[in-house]
């Protein structure tokens, strides 16, 4: 993790990370199970999140979750899992409590890659890029395209890919 003096300096006692989000005061986690790792592949993931502080540099809490986690991102103090395999959904939590906000059935073809602004979730549905409005609970497509995207994320009330064969950037308008 870079320092505010620009030196990278490691957070130690982290263990090797299935996914991550990040904020500016907090890393979320989630663990790659090493009790018994496959041969030539990464291991899946444990089912639980770590909340590290960034600032003591210190494990605040671990979140159980129920369920192989998919994706996760993080904004603010709101962390979004995909969790399922055979059913997906988005379970949601507060990173300063632990606590499980919400939990939201997702289509069962979602792509494992997650992205999150402000009040906006956002994911891929095999060539579409779909939100989840957190306050109304909608789920709308706001992009169809001609192949499936990659790399989605959301920035600036806008959801970003790559498009075809990742040589092109494309945004659309989350609202």
């Amino acid at each position: 993790m870079a320092l505010p003096n620009g030196r990278p300096k490691r957070l130690v006692g982290t263990p090797p990370a299935a996914s991550l989000g990040l904020t500016t005061s907090r890393l979320a986690l989630v663990p790659y199970d090493m009790s018994n790792p496959p041969v030539n592949r990464p291991p899946g993931p444990l089912p639980e999140i770590q909340i590290w502080n960034l600032v003591t540099r210190s494990l605040e809490r671990t979140i159980p979750e129920r369920g192989v986690i998919r994706a996760l991102a993080m904004s603010g103090d709101q962390i979004v899992v995909m969790v399922g395999v055979n059913g997906l959904r988005l379970d949601r939590f507060s990173a300063s409590t632990g606590l499980r906000t919400t939990s939201r059935a997702i289509s069962t073809e979602a792509a494992p890659t997650l992205a999150v602004y402000e009040r906006w979730i956002v994911y891929a549905v095999g060539s579409t890029i779909r939100v989840l409005n957190t306050q109304s609970n909608r789920i709308r497509i706001v992009a169809t395209l001609a192949h499936p995207p990659h790399g989605v994320i959301a920035a600036r009330g806008r959801a970003i890919w790559l498009a075809g064969t990742g040589t092109r950037i494309v945004a659309t308008p989350l609202s």
